[in-house]
């Protein structure tokens, strides 16, 4: 709880410097990544649809979720400004300044480092949710109503849960090449021993909001639909902040390193 608490303490504290970076990707996903689309499935699946592989795995998917280019569009758009926002966030722990006139300096040494475990969390994610496509479209060939439908969402939730427990050592990938420099082989092994022991509280703080925020979604979409785009947004860019933070000011607090901008905070 403490790691929420610091998250939550910087995110407001710096909530003005931090809302530019996430505009424009939060903007983005809100049109172009829609993950209310798995719920609306397992509710037509409920009602007697039949879904093709298809049109499960688009539903799954974030690439394919809404447009392909628009996808792929966003995809790019958010793994730039992941780099900047962590670099300046990086920078902001280490000097204690959190200033934009760094910000092309931040994106040059960043945007090698992040951008590709980015597209390797993606390619997790749509391989994952390809072959949870698969085996519930398998399932469908033998077994119908409820009995499916249960046997789809416990799948789904199965594959979900693996994609957390992946995510939760490849993200702490990113902090330890900013902040330390390391080789992608070096950082996924410091990744690994720093959330050691602290695996499932890491996943838990990661997902909490998420799981809240989907369900906000889910409940705009079928009570408030002329509102759902702008309630999409709003969601998107917290959930953006807090995720970028919470990976930042959990691998400081795991790796217990020195924090400059609390400092200049308690002494000027």
């Amino acid at each position: 709880m403490n790691t929420v608490k610091a998250t939550l303490s910087y995110m407001f504290r710096n909530f003005i410097r931090l809302l530019p970076l996430v505009i424009i990707p939060g903007i983005l996903m809100a049109f172009f990544f829609d993950f209310t689309k798995v719920f609306m499935a397992f509710k037509d699946i409920a009602m007697g649809s039949n879904y093709s592989l298809l049109q499960l795995y688009t539903s799954f998917s974030i690439v394919f979720s809404v447009n392909i280019i628009g996808g792929i569009i966003t995809l790019i758009v958010l793994s730039i400004f992941a780099g900047i926002i962590l670099g300046m966030i990086d920078r902001h722990f280490k000097l204690g300044a959190f200033s934009f006139k760094k910000i092309f300096t931040c994106l040059d040494e960043t945007i090698l480092s992040i951008v590709p475990i980015m597209l390797i969390c993606v390619a997790i994610y749509e391989l994952l949710m390809f072959l949870a496509s698969c085996i519930i479209f398998s399932f469908s060939t033998f077994i119908q109503g409820a009995g499916f439908v249960y046997v789809a969402i416990s799948i789904y939730i199965v594959f979900i849960v693996l994609t957390i427990t992946l995510f939760t050592y490849i993200i702490h990938l990113m902090p330890a090449k900013l902040s330390l420099g390391y080789k992608f082989s070096d950082a996924f092994s410091v990744s690994v021993k720093a959330i050691r022991g602290y695996k499932f509280k890491i996943s838990l703080m990661f997902i909490a909001p998420i799981i809240i925020f989907l369900t906000i979604l889910v409940l705009s979409k079928l009570y408030f639909p002329s509102f759902f785009y702008g309630v999409s947004i709003v969601s998107y860019i917290l959930v953006l902040m807090y995720e970028f933070t919470l990976v930042m000011i959990s691998y400081s607090k795991l790796n217990d390193l020195d924090r400059k901008d609390i400092k200049k905070k308690l002494f000027n």
